[in-house]
């Protein structure tokens, strides 16, 4: 009896990591997505997601998550109206 419910359990692990896994692969496909049509629209959201969703952190990921937390960052200084708020950025302390 407890050999099947070690069976159970290692598959459902495997399962939960294929299911991150394509999640993963589903939000990047949406972000490169974005990238190519309208890349000021990438969120710090975006990036987040990215990172919950990676099953197994590569090289790879990594890079891809940190270039869109970038991207999300200089979108948002970007979008910035106020005077004050884009002098305090621009001007060194």
């Amino acid at each position: 009896m407890s050999g099947i419910l070690s069976e159970k359990t290692a598959s459902d692990v495997s399962s939960d990591a294929t299911t991150s896994s394509q999640r993963f692969q589903d939000q990047l496909e949406s972000v490169l997505k974005k990238l190519k049509t309208d890349p000021g629209s990438i969120t710090a959201d975006e990036a987040r997601i990215l990172t919950e969703n990676v099953a197994k952190p590569d090289d790879r990921a990594v890079r891809i998550i940190s270039a869109v937390e970038s991207l999300a960052i200089a979108n948002k200084v970007c979008n910035i109206r106020d005077p004050v708020t884009i002098r305090l950025l621009i001007v060194p302390c």
